[in-house]
């Protein structure tokens, strides 16, 4: 079903490509494809995960198949896009969006670290209060004690 989608979103593309005269047009088309081969590939990783059947000789070769029909729609779209606009323009969109995703991930990433190192310092902070009050109980008994025995000393225990 996924192939079917693939296909004839890019056909409308296709015909998108050829009538339309501004460029945001195509890109919002372009960026819903690239959205539903996305929201594709994740459901189908997901039936998979769920299923006895991803090791079926029949899910193998419907997975591979699909894949390369859904890369053969690609390949004409990108023809059809190259030759509305000029050469490597497709190109030019495929490195764009991989360097965008490639941000938002360090991005996450870099967050996560961000996370992670407040969470350390959190804990941090919290073992030497804890060592602080610790001390300062014993201190404190100590001192109790040496005020007991002084006291007990002289006579007033």
């Amino acid at each position: 079903m996924g192939d079917i989608v693939i296909i004839s979103a890019v056909a409308a593309l296709a015909k998108i490509i050829e009538t339309v005269s501004t460029a945001s047009e195509t890109a919002s088309s372009v960026g819903s494809l690239f959205k539903g081969i996305d929201q594709i590939l994740h459901a189908q990783d997901a039936v998979a995960a769920d299923t006895s059947e991803e090791m079926s000789v029949t899910a193998a070769a419907e997975q591979v198949i699909q894949a390369k029909k859904t890369a053969e729609s690609l390949s004409i779209l990108a023809a059809r896009i190259n030759r509305r606009w000029g050469p490597n323009t497709w190109e030019e969109i495929l490195s764009l969006r991989a360097r965008r995703i490639k941000a938002r991930a360090d991005a996450l990433k870099a967050e996560k670290e961000r996370l992670a190192d407040r969470q350390a310092t959190i804990k941090k902070v919290f073992l030497e209060i804890t060592k602080f009050l610790a001390m300062a109980v014993i201190l404190g008994l100590g001192a109790w004690a040496i005020w007991r025995i002084a006291s007990c000393r002289e006579g007033a225990c």
